[in-house]
């Protein structure tokens, strides 16, 4: 008896041990029925895993709240547990949740004695392994996100050297080509020779122009734009582009979206979206272009650029149109790449938004589905203040002859040379220079001021706009124009000019050199009969 007595006591303590082992325990456990599946026992755990009380679970089958993808691998582990004589198993799934929410979990099961053997049962331990699934994808995306950056960056660098080089070369053209036109009469035979020559040269500025902004180097000119303006400004325009077959759906925030980025590449960024829903769309649908005002309250990683918490001005574009394949959407911005036919595109619209985006500190996302369409969404920092857009210069503006001395300094000679002869031509006294060093020294040798100094930003050793500095103290009335072919970031931060520099962009034709020069000196006169006035 007591032999007996000492059994039956080391046995509750076995019970109670076992319940409170199964009862607290940090894992979901399980006791599974081989043969029909259904759960014989669930410990609270499991319970919360899943989203459901123990008392619902009982007698559920495990296929039931398991991931459809994932039954076939668990079923095959299983039957290697009772055929195969295998002792254990561990594999990775999905439960479902009753809201439809997915937990990532980590199962291992094996095979548990029994007394019946027409009753086979399965132990199961279950880990929720989420927050490490979480992780694990986001360090996937940031992995991707750096190769993608990395990739862009190269081609970026590529491109953006060799737009540097054309340019100064395309300058050339169009400013000889311009010459030869400016010494024919209408009738001469050769002049339409010579307009073909530059009509090829804007082309090919045109295209300098689409590498710089793919490769972030281009200069901008950001100002605080209201995106609903842009969008009604542009809205004539789109429907003409788009065509009669596409229908197109306008909608704007009822509050002023505001946001800092230049206007010109603001308005190529909408157009360049827009032809591409309108090519996604051959037999018609709809275009929609979306602005919005946004709050991100945690931080969104996705691959083509991460979104911090913050104010932002969406603007989103989507078409009801063939949609992308993955394979698609994984090259959409790299260079040149394009399923269009040849004479259809370059390959440069998108790889040119993604460009101007990124420069001006904004992120894309895109959405897409085959034969759904697709979305594409621009995230702005939100600006404040107000618009200060609409009182821009018009680049077509003509302005009469001016009287004055021009220091041009550039570091390639055919740009001085043209330079000078465009200016010379024009009733200007024009000095040239290679570096800065070597215009600090005329300036000295000639002890005569200078009204205008148009100067490369990037010049060996010292900058144009070191340059300037050292001149506008000499001389506090000196005008100055830069120019540029790209933005070298240690010269500019992330290409945006401040407020109020005066600039025109390689390649350049010789009526704007002149008119730009002819405005920059017109300023200076208006300046000084102010000046007499008030005297």
């Amino acid at each position: 008896l007591v032999l007996r007595e000492k059994a039956l006591e080391s046995l509750k303590e076995s019970e109670a041990l076992f319940k409170a082992v199964f009862t607290e325990a940090p894992l979901g456990i399980c006791l599974i029925d081989a043969g029909t599946g259904r759960y014989l026992r669930v410990n609270p755990m499991l319970a919360r895993i899943v989203g459901r009380a123990p008392a619902e679970l009982a007698g559920t089958d495990w296929r039931a709240i398991t991931h459809p993808d994932d039954v076939q691998a668990q079923s095959e582990y299983m039957n290697k547990l009772s055929l195969a004589g295998s002792k254990v198993f561990s594999v990775e799934k999905r439960y479902l949740r009753p809201d439809g929410t997915i937990v990532w979990a980590k199962m291992t099961a094996t095979p548990l004695p029994s007394f019946d053997s027409s009753h086979p049962r399965y132990l199961g331990m279950v880990e929720d392994i989420s927050a490490a699934k979480t992780a694990e994808q986001e360090k996937a995306q940031l992995e991707e996100q750096l190769r993608q950056s990395q990739k862009m960056e190269t081609a970026g660098s590529l491109a953006g050297s060799i737009a540097h080089d054309f340019n100064n070369i395309i300058s050339a053209i169009l400013a000889y080509s311009d010459f030869m036109i400016n010494g024919m009469g209408k009738d001469d035979p050769k002049r339409k020779d010579a307009e073909e020559i530059k009509n090829a040269g804007l082309r090919a500025a045109a295209l300098t122009r689409q590498l710089l902004a793919f490769s972030r180097k281009q200069v901008l000119r950001p100002e605080t734009l209201d995106l609903n303006q842009v969008i009604s400004g542009m809205k004539p325009m789109l429907r003409r582009l788009i065509g009669e077959n596409i229908e197109l759906a306008i909608i704007t925030s009822p509050a002023p979206a505001l946001l800092k980025a230049d206007p010109g590449c603001l308005e190529q960024v909408l157009l360049n979206l827009c032809v591409n829903a309108r090519d996604a769309m051959p037999k018609g649908g709809k275009l929609t272009m979306e602005s919005s005002l946004v709050r991100l309250d945690t931080e969104y990683i996705q691959r083509h650029g991460t979104l911090a918490p913050g104010d932002y001005v969406m603007f989103s574009v989507s078409d009801t149109g063939v949609g992308m394949t993955p394979e698609t959407k994984a090259r959409l911005f790299e260079p040149f790449f394009t399923t269009k036919p040849r004479d259809k595109g370059t390959g440069l619209g998108l790889s040119t938004v993604h460009g101007i985006v990124r420069q001006s500190g904004g992120t894309i996302v895109v959405y897409s589905e085959q034969e759904r369409g697709t979305v594409f969404k621009i995230y702005f920092p939100r600006a404040a203040g107000g618009p200060v857009g609409q009182d821009r210069p018009r680049e077509d503006a003509r302005y009469p002859a001016a009287q004055g001395t021009v220091l041009v300094v550039d570091d390639d000679s055919q740009i001085r040379t043209l330079s000078r002869r465009a200016l010379a031509m024009d009733g200007l006294s024009v000095f040239e220079a290679s570096s800065a060093e070597e215009a600090l020294a005329i300036l000295h040798r000639r002890q005569g001021k200078i009204d205008l100094l148009l100067t490369d930003m990037v010049l060996p050793k010292m900058t144009g706009m070191e340059l300037a500095g050292e001149l506008t103290r000499r001389f506090p009335a000196l005008k100055v124009i830069y120019m540029s072919g790209y933005t070298d970031h240690a010269v500019l931060a992330n290409g945006m000019l401040p407020a109020g520099m005066s600039f025109i962009q390689k390649p350049f034709t010789l009526d704007l050199l002149v008119q730009k020069v002819r405005e920059a000196l017109g300023e200076n006169i208006q300046g000084n009969a102010a000046r007499g006035r008030r005297h």
